[in-house]
Parts: C-alpha cells; sequence; structure tokens
C-alpha cells in the first residue's frame, strides 16, 4: 500500500526538525538550598507588589507654610496632578503648634482613593511642582530636616517631627516590609503611612525629642494625655482653633480663656488645651476652639502682638496668635 504524499511530507518535516533540535538535555536536580532561595525572592516581589498597592498616600513636601487646605487644592487641581472630584478633607495638616523648629516651608500628608492616583500626583509634581514660583526644588537638607531630622520611628518608618520622611514605601501594618530611599528633589512622596499614623508618630517624636526638667514633669505628663491624634485629627475644626504662644508658665486655665471673652470660645473641657512647648521654652502655648471661622478670626486679631497684662506685669510677655487650619 502506497502512503499519500502528504503524510510522507509530515514525517520527512518531523525528522528533520529532531535532527535540528537534537537531544534534549537532562535537566539538572535543584538543590533545597536554590528552590528556598528562588521561593524567598518570589515572596518578596509578591510583598513588594503588596505594598506598592497599598501605596495611596503622599507626603507633599516644600509647601508654603502659610498655605491654606484650600490652597493646595487649587493649586494641585490647576498642575493636572488631580481630577475634580479631589477635595481638601483629603489633606491632613501638621498638628496645631507643629513643628517647634522654624521652618518657611512644611509637609502635608494626602489621602487618594486608589494607587494608581497617587502614583499620578507624583508622577505630574516630579516634573511640575506646585508654589514653585520658578525656583527649583529645594533638597531637605538646605531646610527643615536641618533642624529635625532625629531619629526613624521604628514602627512606620523614618518620620521626623516636621513630618518629613526619609522613605519613600516606608513600612507596613505590622512595620516589617522593604524600604525605598526617597529622592530628595521630589516633593511628592509616595508612602502607605496613613494620615494617623503619620500624625502619631509626629506628636511622639515632638514629646521624645523634648527636654522635661523635673519641675515640669507632671505638667507635660497631663499635655501628653490630652495632645492626642484624635483631638488634632477631629473632624470639623479646620479654621476654628486658635493657637496662642508666648503665654507665662505658670498661667491657669481660666486665665487664658478669660484671653477669648465675647469671641464665642467653646465652652467645654476641649475650648482651651495646653500644647507642648518649644525644648527649653520659657514660654507657654494654648489653644482655644471657637464656635465658628469668623470667631477665630476675630480672635487672633484681638490678641496678636499684644502684651500679656501689661498693665500688671509689664511689656514681658508679648502674645503671638493664628488660626490653625
Amino acid at each position: 500500500m502506497v502512503r499519500p504524499s502528504s503524510s510522507l511530507q509530515v514525517i520527512a518535516s518531523s525528522a528533520l526538525r529532531a535532527q535540528r533540535v537534537g537531544p534534549r538535555p537532562r535537566q539538572q536536580p535543584i538543590s533545597f538550598e536554590d528552590r528556598q532561595q528562588r521561593q524567598l525572592q518570589l515572596q518578596g516581589q509578591q510583598a513588594g507588589d503588596i505594598v506598592q498597592q497599598a501605596a495611596r498616600c503622599i507626603l507633599l513636601h516644600d509647601i508654603p507654610r502659610p498655605a491654606l487646605p484650600s490652597d493646595i487644592e487649587r493649586a494641585l487641581k490647576a498642575s493636572g496632578a488631580v481630577d475634580s472630584s479631589f477635595s481638601s478633607s483629603s489633606i491632613t495638616t501638621l498638628p496645631p503648634s507643629l513643628p517647634k523648629a522654624p521652618s518657611l516651608y512644611r509637609t502635608v500628608h494626602i489621602t487618594l482613593p486608589s494607587h494608581k492616583k497617587a502614583v499620578q500626583l507624583s508622577t505630574t509634581l516630579s516634573t511640575r511642582p506646585i508654589f514653585s514660583s520658578g525656583r527649583p526644588v529645594r533638597s531637605r537638607s538646605r531646610t527643615e530636616s536641618a533642624s529635625a531630622s532625629a531619629s526613624a520611628s521604628a514602627q512606620f518608618g523614618e518620620i521626623s517631627a516636621d513630618g518629613t520622611s526619609s522613605e519613600g514605601i516606608s513600612g507596613s501594618g505590622n512595620g516589617n516590609a522593604s524600604t525605598t530611599k526617597r529622592d530628595l528633589s521630589t516633593q511628592a512622596q509616595l508612602t502607605h503611612v496613613n494620615s494617623t499614623s503619620w500624625t502619631s508618630n509626629i506628636i511622639a517624636k515632638t514629646f521624645s525629642d523634648r527636654s522635661n526638667p523635673e519641675k515640669d514633669q507632671q505638667q507635660s505628663h497631663s499635655v501628653q494625655k490630652t495632645f492626642t491624634p484624635e483631638w488634632s485629627m477631629r473632624s470639623g475644626l479646620r479654621g476654628r482653633r486658635v493657637i496662642i504662644q508666648g503665654l507665662p508658665l505658670r498661667i491657669s486655665l481660666d486665665e487664658v480663656k478669660r484671653l477669648g471673652k465675647d469671641c464665642g470660645v467653646v465652652q467645654d473641657m476641649e475650648g482651651c488645651m495646653r500644647l507642648p512647648s518649644s525644648r527649653q521654652s520659657q514660654v507657654s502655648t494654648y489653644c482655644l476652639t471657637t464656635n465658628t471661622v469668623n470667631d477665630a478670626h476675630r480672635l487672633a486679631r484681638k490678641i496678636h502682638m499684644k502684651w500679656y497684662k501689661v498693665d500688671l506685669l509689664g511689656q514681658q510677655w508679648l502674645m503671638r496668635a493664628h488660626v490653625h487650619y
């Protein structure tokens, strides 16, 4: 029986392919150590992917100190870094009266709905930073990090008392994840640290950096009990808190409240709060909460650059006041 030509062609082509390829080499057995190493590398890549997916927050550096959250929102939208759905409520500012180190700039925390939008914001600001006014993006070493670059927070990456961080993707929920050093020339720093953890670390770092003489330990302890992240981040109080600096150390709460007479100060326990003072400071800082934003601005104008009890104490205690947003 004669085979069809098509079958002969198939057999011939198979034989030619086998000659070209040659015999298959034997696969060398993989040692147990190599298998473990490959498994660890795969787990590391997966962990990195999880961290990247969770990183939907931004630390926005080099923001002028007087800029309000509404100003930041407007600048981000004008640069195309965020869409029209972005709101200033996603911006978390530093806690009241912090940082203590003097600086013309500050850092804010931004929470975005997805990792994709966070990357978009970071990429846009890498080429078009906001509030730049034609100047190049500053290196952190020239400004606030020079005075507030203390040791890292072990749980959530290296966050100093001014809110800056030297980590890119820093830490995870349990504090154990690979980190990437951020480029100091960039304005937007991608991070997965949420706003509550960011605020908590700044407050903890502030208390750890302060000098607490024996005579002030009890007073310092009472401040730590009330000056908490929950109090700092309470919703609905943006623009209603007035920070008053330059008061005597031994002033009472009732005396501070009297400064806000007829200015709509909230008459409850949190209407007047003592805030942490600067290191080795000889004056105290307080926060008065008002009923409305208008009341807060009226109170700040009433107190700012005025002498405390000038008739009795003379020109000894010069008060400074500003509205916290």
